[in-house]
């Protein structure tokens, strides 16, 4: 299932596109100008990926709401810019059924111009999906990339507050001691109980500081 726009697509204030696919994919291209209050996803059993393709221009695609929500083992792919203005509520199944998020392309991005209150949980966010303007916290997630993609801060302003990734102390925080402060951490986040944590040895000639 596809929707091509080449014009001006609107989905007026108080209405919702919702996306119930048949097929195992739905693809919506945006060639013109986009506007969206809310776009809902549901994937039934069959459909595996939702991908939504903007513009080299973040303000031609725009999405006031985006829920893709209990989509544990299916894939959000983001093609060029695409900007989430409110709400992005993203969400897998469970710890072992996660909703893949990814980029097609070097040119993919995730605009937030506003703080984002919602949280995503269970998802496996690749390092090729940047987010420009705002940072977006996840629970119980994991980015996937190279050692060193993740290492140099990829995916960026993604934040993983649980996750189930290993974090590495790299302070450079703020207050570069402070245990919760996501900035100290790579990838970004903050550990619970059940996060595996490894502090490097810290010498005199180095910047990093204990927590």
């Amino acid at each position: 299932m596809s929707l091509a726009n080449a014009g001006i697509f609107e989905v007026k204030s108080g209405a919702t596109l919702n996306c119930v696919p048949s097929a195992d994919s739905i693809a919506i291209k945006n060639e013109g100008e986009l506007t969206v209050t809310t776009l809902s996803y549901t994937p039934t059993p069959s459909a595996t990926t939702l991908t939504i393709e903007g513009q080299n221009d973040k303000n031609k695609t725009k999405i006031t709401n985006l829920y893709f929500i209990g989509a544990g083992g299916k894939n959000l792919i983001i093609k060029k810019k695409v900007t989430i203005e409110a709400s992005l509520q993203l969400s897998g199944t469970n710890e072992t059924s996660l909703l893949i998020v990814k980029g097609d392309g070097s040119d993919s991005q995730l605009h937030l111009p506003n703080p984002i209150s919602d949280n995503g949980q269970y998802l496996e966010v690749h390092t090729n999906i940047p987010i420009v303007g705002n940072e977006y916290t996840t629970r119980k997630s994991r980015p996937k990339g190279s050692d060193s993609e993740i290492a140099s801060g990829k995916p960026i302003n993604w934040i993983f507050d649980d996750p189930l990734f290993p974090l590495r102390w790299k302070s450079g925080g703020t207050v570069p001691t402070k245990w919760s402060e996501a900035e100290n951490w790579n990838p970004k986040g903050v550990p619970s109980v059940d996060t595996v944590v490894t502090i490097p040895a810290i010498t005199v000639s180095t910047s990093l500081k204990y927590p």
